[in-house]
């Protein structure tokens, strides 16, 4: 799951994953580019009034937040991120069809 913000994100998509060694797992790619992910869908969360320096500038807040180390497959993952993202932005969170998997995960892990 990503997050493509259209004409403000120069054609990239938003995302957070797990890292090894450190640093930030909040990461990018061009739009429907990723090796690593299947395209499926694009469901539009809204529009933002953020300009393109508050953006920036709101991802490299983000960044310290979200350490690749802490990336947990159901509670800490990129549905988390986007999330958060889409909350900072002013646009809805993702659907709950969305989350669905991460959530029924968790609630494995909680019995």
């Amino acid at each position: 799951t990503a997050i493509e913000i259209e004409g403000l994100s120069r054609g990239l998509e938003w995302s957070y994953g797990h890292t090894e060694g450190g640093g930030s797992g909040v990461y990018s790619w061009a739009s429907r580019e990723n090796q690593d992910h299947q395209y499926r869908e694009t469901v539009v969360l809204g529009r933002t009034n953020m300009s393109m320096p508050d953006f920036d500038e709101l991802i490299e807040r983000l960044r310290p937040d979200w350490p690749g180390s802490a990336y947990h497959l159901v509670r800490y993952n990129c549905h988390s991120f986007c999330n958060e993202l889409s909350s900072a932005l002013g646009v809805a969170p993702l659907p709950d069809w969305v989350r669905r998997f991460a959530k029924i995960g968790a609630g494995g892990l909680d019995v």
